[in-house]
């Protein structure tokens, strides 16, 4: 589906709230783990954004959008229990939402190779948050599957201060090193450096939190 870029302006917040009330009302009913995979498809969305366009096109958006299609479609995905096959199933509706949003801006024709080349960018950026998430949550704290693990870690990352989030998906997520991050971030080494070690700080101390909710004791376990 191709949908244009939100617009400046009144109209265009109230867009926003009732599409954002629409995939909040949606996710009430099942299938409700769509919602937690929110925050691993901004992490990836926000890597797939041409830098030129980003003041134009939001990956809160487009995750909505594609979460709110997913639900739509929910009758469609035969990938049973298994987190990384609904993983997988999301990315692809995401690279296409993607591809409609970019095409808009570009004013462009649908090109097969661009969406083959999408699909592998968003899936070798979910291949490299397992790092991130093997780094922020090693134990593991959470009693969870891995996939689980990998998507409360996205989660934990959307929720940090945008300077260390985005240091840190340069890092982990498209494998950079710090020199180009400072030079992508129009900053220094050594800024990027502090924005690293503060932003895994928050992310171990969200994993050792989460650890220690009753919710995530193992059976048996006591205040």
């Amino acid at each position: 589906m191709a949908v244009g870029p939100s617009r400046p302006g009144n109209g265009g917040a109230k867009r926003k709230a009732s599409d954002s009330r629409g995939i909040r009302a949606a996710m009430t009913t099942e299938p409700q783990e769509l919602e937690s995979y929110r925050g691993y498809l901004a992490v990836l969305a926000r890597g797939r954004i041409p830098t030129e366009m980003q003041a134009r096109l939001d990956a809160s958006d487009i995750v909505q959008e594609t979460l709110l299609e997913a639900h739509r479609k929910w009758d469609q995905y035969r990938g049973g229990a298994d987190r990384g096959r609904l993983a997988a199933w999301l990315r692809s509706l995401l690279a296409c939402n993607l591809l409609d949003r970019i095409r808009t801006e570009k004013r462009s024709r649908r090109d097969v190779r661009r969406e083959r080349a999408m699909a592998d960018a968003l899936e070798a950026s979910s291949l490299r948050l397992i790092e991130l998430a093997a780094v922020a949550d090693s134990t593991p704290s959470l009693k969870v599957s891995f996939d689980e693990q990998v998507a409360q870690v996205a989660d934990w990352l959307e929720g940090l201060p945008a300077t260390q989030r985005e240091a840190l998906r340069l890092r982990y997520c498209e494998s950079l090193p710090v020199a180009q991050i400072a030079e992508t971030m129009g900053t220094t080494p050594q800024a990027v450096a502090g924005l690293l070690k503060r932003g895994l700080a928050k992310l171990r101390s969200a994993a050792e939190t989460a650890g220690e909710l009753p919710e995530n004791r193992s059976p048996g376990e006591t205040e």
